[in-house]
């Protein structure tokens, strides 16, 4: 049977970069394009008109066995700052559409700290999204999904993809050399800052230096 990974989450959750490491697979379809790119609107994602219009499954020739597919919620074509243009995706319209068009639909939800998700969102689109997507959490959780983090790819990298190729059933294959050349800007550093103190520190230092201290 043919298999359909759906890779969703907040905007600004990783689905460019999920996107670009998943079509690197041979075996699998995806947005081959970005691979070539920083960075493409989502307009552009192969299944695009299909999100739109689900129904499309039934005329669309699928002639490989393995695909992948993403979407942010919400999601907009008018630009990212106009809100009254945002979109939730049709999930269960496209999920349902495309397992009758033969598809073993698997689904996994992206994450990311949910503090710079905030500081990101309110950057970019002008308004913090995240709870926008929690509201369709319930529904997708039916789906029996699987969490892929942003911060755990970064920290075990080629590692944490085996696992998650395991858990979902589905084929992630990339070499380190792309892996590094995807990952080389983490996107968080740039609302990180490091600090110089924290209370905490004299704490645990009087503590380890305590003679009195066992254990």
């Amino acid at each position: 049977m043919k298999k359909l990974l759906i890779i969703t989450g907040p905007q600004g959750s990783g689905n460019h970069m999920w996107s670009k490491v998943l079509a690197h697979t041979p075996s699998v379809q995806g947005w081959t394009n970005l691979t070539k790119e920083y960075w493409i609107s989502h307009k552009f994602e192969p299944m695009n008109d299909i999100w739109q219009d689900p129904s499309l499954f039934a005329t669309t020739d699928f002639p490989y066995d393995n695909y992948v597919t993403s979407i942010s919620n919400p999601y907009t074509h008018k630009g990212p700052r106009l809100i009254e243009y945002w979109q939730n995706p049709k999930y269960n319209e496209f999920i349902s559409n495309a397992k009758q068009a033969g598809f073993e639909v698997k689904l996994a939800i992206l994450g990311r700290d949910q503090n710079i998700l905030e500081y990101q969102q309110t950057r970019v689109r002008g308004k913090h999204s995240t709870p926008v997507f929690m509201q369709s959490l319930d529904e997708l959780m039916k789906h029996t999904p699987v969490f892929l983090s942003n911060e755990l790819l970064h920290l075990y990298r080629t590692h944490y993809l085996k696992n998650i190729s395991a858990l979902l059933d589905f084929p992630i294959e990339i070499d380190e050399a792309t892996l590094d050349d995807i990952l080389k800007d983490n996107a968080n550093k740039k609302y990180l800052q490091p600090i110089d103190n924290y209370w905490l520190d004299d704490t645990m230092l009087s503590q380890s230096t305590d003679s009195n201290n066992t254990l």
